[in-house]
């Protein structure tokens, strides 16, 4: 499969669209190219200097874009002439002037004339030559909003093999209890991984010892299979050590207490942990895309680490994020939430300076500290934001404001 489909869009450039034309790539369910923006006449106005497409070609655009999110996602690409066989075929490039003020320019039609709005969309213009013409990508995940319309013709659309077309009501309806459906599943996995985290916290392996423990598990909002994980790191890569700085300058370091070296199988996926060192911690990566990273660790004078939480958080973002880029989705959105568990009441959280986390978090094995759930997407600089919202988290929690930007967000290997 070509880089293109796999790779952050930000990052696509001239030698991923040539690699389609050089490879004759088909157009399928997920994959629709343009030769050029769709117009009644022989041209639209785009090609000679207008400040915007038509109105006929941004809804045949959109349309196209709305078939995507309603069924399973894909990708459009505007610029590629096609062969004239079936499939149809990557041809020859087509360049589109001012490809990236068009690009910006659909970016908010998506955003101002779909019902609802589809989140996660990305759009780049992608120049082919020094005159700024090129090729305009736009990647469109399943959306778990679904069904979307057309605000223009009150339309419903969906891709079906190699074509968009207008959805029956019966189809609306049908997709509709789909992804109710497909939310229920993602609140029912986690309800269940978060109960046998629990389970797992309540047996204390030493006696008068309190249990502590951290877990994030990462679910996909859309339908994905991998056949075999067991030993590829490219799904469940090895635990980072994560650096975070802020803008007013300092710091903080994420890591995760141990390190899990042992892998082995399990059914429809694979493991790691250390089971004899302590504390214990257990990597998981499922063939469905469920991600999760788990610690536990017992004390006669128990603590949660404020570094050791992020190092959990960070690395299980980065777990999902290698996981979906393996599996050649890289668009796929997940749904996350951060646990922290104890046999005890009431348990510190100590902070890498000593200072600022100075109050208790209050715990049970009844009453966790459970973070809201939030979204992994696939946006420039994700990763940073989601950090500075975990921190924040973290420390509001024990009560402390925590005011700070983050400004970059680096890990290396341990």
């Amino acid at each position: 499969m070509p880089t293109l489909f796999s790779k952050p869009i930000d990052d696509i450039g001239a030698n991923d669209i040539e690699d389609l034309v050089r490879e004759q790539y088909p157009e399928t369910d997920i994959v629709e190219f343009k030769q050029a923006l769709p117009s009644r006449e022989s041209q639209d106005g785009w090609y000679s200097g207008s400040p915007k497409i038509s109105d006929y070609a941004r809804n045949q655009l959109l349309a196209e874009i709305v078939a995507f999110a309603n069924a399973h996602g894909g990708h459009l690409i505007v610029g590629i002439a096609e062969s004239d066989d079936h499939p149809r075929r990557a041809h020859s490039i087509t360049p589109i002037p001012r490809c990236a003020d068009l690009a910006a320019n659909l970016k908010l039609q998506i955003r101002d004339c779909i019902d609802p709005a589809i989140p996660l969309v990305g759009v780049r213009g992608v120049h082919v030559n020094s005159s700024g013409d090129g090729v305009i990508v736009v990647r469109v995940p399943q959306s778990r909003s679904a069904p979307h319309r057309l605000m223009s013709n009150k339309e419903c659309y969906i891709r079906h093999s190699d074509r968009c077309e207008t959805m029956t009501m019966r189809e609306v309806q049908d997709l509709t209890i789909q992804r109710m459906s497909g939310a229920a599943r993602v609140d029912q996995l986690l309800t269940e991984r978060s109960d046998l985290f629990r389970q797992w916290i309540a047996v204390s392996p030493t006696h008068n010892c309190v249990t502590t423990g951290c877990r994030i598990t990462l679910v996909p909002t859309s339908d994905i299979y991998v056949p075999s994980l067991y030993r590829n790191a490219a799904f469940l890569p090895p635990i980072h050590t994560f650096q975070v700085q802020f803008e007013n300058g300092g710091g903080l370091e994420a890591l995760v207490p141990a390190n899990a070296y042992d892998e082995r199988p399990i059914l429809r996926g694979t493991r790691r942990s250390d089971d004899i060192n302590t504390p214990k911690v257990i990597q998981e990566a499922h063939c469905a895309g469920l991600i999760e990273l788990t610690y536990r660790q017992s004390q006669e004078e128990p603590q949660f680490f404020e570094s050791w939480i992020l190092g959990v958080y960070c690395n299980g973002l980065l777990m999902a994020d290698a996981f979906r880029c393996a599996a050649g989705a890289p668009e796929l959105e997940y749904i996350f939430e951060l646990e922290l568990s104890t046999t005890s009441s009431t348990i510190p959280i100590a902070s890498s300076d000593h200072h600022r986390l100075n109050r208790p978090l209050g715990t049970s094995p009844t009453t966790p500290c459970l973070f809201p759930r939030m979204s992994l997407g696939n946006f420039t600089g994700e990763i940073n934001r989601l950090v500075e919202i975990g921190i924040t988290d973290i420390s509001n929690c024990c009560g402390v404001p925590f005011a700070e930007k983050v400004k970059m967000v680096s890990w290396a290997q341990r």
